[in-house]
């Protein structure tokens, strides 16, 4: 049986384990129907910082606090487990 840190952990890895094999099984599949990638990984990497900065703009203006590049995810992992403004009961 696996102990609670354990699995805490695995909890906050599992999204990113999960992109991670998305990513490659989609790769995978370019490969073998021989398609170029879409984008240059330049214009890929651009495009990655705007979902990042959309998605902080988005959760400041609903919290009402100040842009967090760290996104939701920052909380969590500082342990801190309030829940957002609005949420409450």
């Amino acid at each position: 049986m696996t102990s609670k840190p354990q699995r805490t952990a695995w909890r906050r890895l599992r999204p990113n384990v999960l992109a991670l094999c998305a990513g490659i099984l989609v790769g995978a599949i370019y490969w073998a129907i021989h398609v170029e990638t879409p984008a240059p990984p330049w214009i890929a990497l651009i495009g990655l910082l705007g979902i990042l900065l959309g998605e902080s703009t988005v959760t400041a203006l609903r919290n009402g606090s100040g842009l967090n590049l760290a996104g939701r995810h920052a909380a969590a992992d500082a342990g801190d487990r309030r829940r957002p403004a609005g949420h409450g009961r």
